[in-house]
């Protein structure tokens, strides 16, 4: 399998998408009930808060097409319905969907397992395949969630979850969605994808969480299964390498389950590099996640009064979504309702991958550690024979040697 590095690949792939800009525009900063979140509790409130605008500030002249600021508030009341009724059908799709993310996982497995006669093969050989089965699924999830970013950010340059209402107005306003019927039609249709892209990606990567949670049990199979090549040097140095190779993929894996604003900041703590030993690597990453995890939870406090609307536990994306919510609310750039609630379950949330990140990386290091040693004592018991080897066939060379040269007669000195 290729060698994987992680701060070199997957994090940069995501990286871009960390963070946002703070919503520009306050207008309705203070008409709201004190803020929100996730909610329709207030006025001008959407299902989801608060997000970024990077156009031109309110007041700057866009032509006779700009509406005055009357019609504005009337059209983000109207559109704000039309939001939020298309939201409620939009949540209530997901919600269903996400309820069948286990059913779905498990017929996925079954069909891609069946697909590669994995029941047809040898033990060793069947177990490895089906690894491999459960990789591929694991990496078409991650490919299919870097794609569909782009599209889930396409409407605000952001994530859509958790913008107000009002911002989804100043940003469709910015497209020239108000200059006609048929522009408004349009933008509201790419509001409609970001935000439907958005609920997709967040059934991708639980579905993804999910495959990767299957992968400890194969190798547990597999280390059964190699007791067998013990006896064969050759095998057994093989399967000792391609066990190491799955640590190194499985790594990877739990690594790409962390919204990528924890990513960043697992790599920015961690101690090990590119070029550190995997034992080495995998320890510095376990230590870094459990200081994490740890920082987060003492972060979590008694939430106060709850927002209703959002329950967790939070997807990838959702997770990142919630992250600009309380940075925004922090810096009082956006109502302050629910705040308490909206940080405590950030950490709460936060700490919850970490740790459970912690607990998968804690156990490839112990089955690196071992693994390791093994191919190490493995590699020293082949050097040694071979030099054995070669000691005895120079042995034997000289010993041939000189009985030819006593056979002829010729004087041995």
């Amino acid at each position: 399998m290729q060698e994987w590095r992680k701060g070199t690949t997957m994090h940069l792939k995501e990286g871009v998408y960390i963070t946002a800009p703070a919503p520009s525009r306050s207008l309705y900063a203070q008409d709201i009930n004190g803020g929100g979140g996730p909610g329709r509790g207030g006025a001008g409130l959407s299902s989801v808060a608060w997000g970024p605008y990077d156009g031109p500030d309110r007041g700057r002249s866009r032509g006779p097409t700009k509406p005055s600021m009357a019609q504005e508030a009337t059209l983000v009341e109207l559109m704000g319905g039309e939001q939020s009724a298309s939201m409620n059908a939009l949540d209530g799709e997901h919600s269903a969907a996400r309820a069948e993310i286990p059913a779905k996982v498990e017929s996925a497995v079954t069909t891609a397992t069946a697909a590669g006669n994995i029941a047809s093969l040898p033990l060793q050989e069947g177990i490895r395949r089906e690894f491999e089965v459960l990789s591929a699924l694991v990496v078409e999830r991650q490919n299919g969630y870097l794609e569909g970013l782009p599209r889930a950010h396409a409407f605000f340059g952001s994530n859509p979850l958790y913008q107000l209402s009002p911002q989804f107005f100043f940003k469709l306003s910015d497209k020239g969605g108000l200059a006609s019927r048929e522009a408004l039609d349009a933008g509201f249709q790419e509001w409609e994808t970001s935000y439907r892209t958005a609920q997709e990606l967040n059934l991708t990567s639980e579905q993804h969480r999910l495959l990767v949670s299957r992968l400890p049990a194969i190798a547990q199979r597999q280390y059964q299964a190699d007791e067998a090549n013990k006896g064969d040097e050759t095998l057994w140095i093989s399967a000792l390498e391609q066990r190491i190779a799955t640590i190194r993929l499985e790594h990877r894996f739990n690594f790409e389950i962390l919204p990528a604003f924890l990513q960043a900041e697992l790599i920015g703590h961690t101690q090990s590099t590119p070029d550190s030993p995997l034992v080495a690597a995998l320890s510095a990453d376990h230590v870094a996640l459990a200081q994490l995890a740890s920082k987060y939870a003492a972060g979590v406090r008694p939430p106060g009064v709850k927002n209703p609307n959002l329950t967790p536990p939070l997807a990838k994306l959702e997770l990142a979504a919630l992250k600009n919510l309380v940075d925004w609310q922090a810096a009082k750039l956006v109502g302050e309702r629910w705040a308490d609630y909206h940080s405590s379950t950030f950490n709460s949330e936060c700490s919850r991958y970490l740790s459970e990140c912690a607990v998968a990386i804690s156990g490839l290091q112990a089955r690196a550690q071992r693994d390791v040693a093994l191919l190490e004592q493995a590699n020293a018991v082949k050097a040694a024979r071979h030099a054995a080897e070669q000691q005895a066939q120079e042995a034997a060379r000289a010993a041939a040697e000189q009985h030819a040269k006593e056979a002829a007669g010729v004087p041995v000195g």
